[in-house]
């Protein structure tokens, strides 16, 4: 349902397809006279009990959200350019040495972009309304992730000596997210929307840090060095949980976008039961 919200909104015109729905506008278009208001009454009966009786979306559910989309779509291009980058890095930068540097550095560059990527819509669905602080918030992350941006360019970065370090600076990258989101839970006074962020974020951070787990751990080749080179090994598994995340993440993020959609204001109790009733 928040897949299908989300498509319809970004549709052209969903309008356009559903001609029996719209003959109620067609008709509020006309002259406002007596006899076409009557009409127009009349119009919008019919098509009222004929949509109850066939269960079908109104002009006004079917509506796209005012609320914007973007940042659900700059996840969703941080996230793309973090698995085709690794996919590059792992089939032919593994293969070559010549180009081993150079895709490693886009591997650890789409690493970067999916965290930043990741916070971008809780920070600005969190603080919808509070532009200062979405900004402010959002600023701080993307500048700390230009600072990795910059690390992954230098040589030295690379060095396998430096592999727990480097997974330390991506781990605390993403557990920067914390300042934001106890933020969000205080400002808000903790209320159900603001509890939903943090669930949602410690779900998606949950299966990040799991993977991390396998991959500092280098279990289970660790127990049985050899027996895991070519499926099941520690980078395999973090790789799966990534993808994990990421997934579990973009449904989050919807979720968040739908809310915050019905809700569109500041996070009141009253806000929020309208949300929630509109779900219901």
């Amino acid at each position: 349902m928040r897949g299908e919200a989300f498509l319809h909104g970004a549709a052209a015109d969903i309008s356009a397809q559903l001609p029996l729905l719209k003959l109620s506008a067609i008709v509020a278009s006309l002259p406002n006279v007596p006899e076409l208001a009557a009409l127009q009454r009349e119009a919008n009966h019919v098509l009222s009990t004929f949509s109850e009786a066939l269960h079908l979306p109104t002009l006004e559910a079917l509506s796209p959200p005012t609320i914007e989309r973007w940042p659900i779509y700059f996840f969703l291009a941080s996230a793309m350019v973090c698995l085709a980058g690794s996919a590059v890095y792992h089939l032919f930068g593994t293969a070559n040495a010549r180009w081993a540097g150079l895709l490693g550095t886009l591997d650890f560059i789409g690493i970067t972009a999916l965290i930043v990527g990741s916070f971008v819509p809780i920070l600005f669905y969190g603080f919808y309304e509070h532009r200062f602080l979405r900004t402010l918030y959002i600023a701080l992350i993307c500048a700390l992730g230009g600072v990795l941006f910059v690390l992954a360019l230098t040589p030295l970065f690379h060095l396998q000596r430096y592999r727990e370090l480097r997974t330390m600076l991506f781990t605390g990258l993403g557990l920067s997210g914390v300042v934001p989101i106890t933020h969000m839970l205080v400002y808000y006074d903790f209320n159900q929307l603001s509890r939903f962020v943090l669930v949602g974020t410690l779900l998606t951070g949950g299966a990040y840090l799991c993977g991390t787990a396998f991959y500092l751990s280098r279990f289970p080749e660790v127990l049985a060095p050899g027996r895991f080179d070519f499926a099941l090994s520690s980078h395999n598994i973090w790789h799966v949980m990534v993808v994990l995340a990421a997934s579990l993440h973009f449904s989050f993020v919807l979720e968040l976008w739908q809310e915050r959609s019905v809700a569109a204001g500041p996070l009141t109790n009253a806000t929020l039961a309208t949300a929630m009733a509109h779900r219901a």
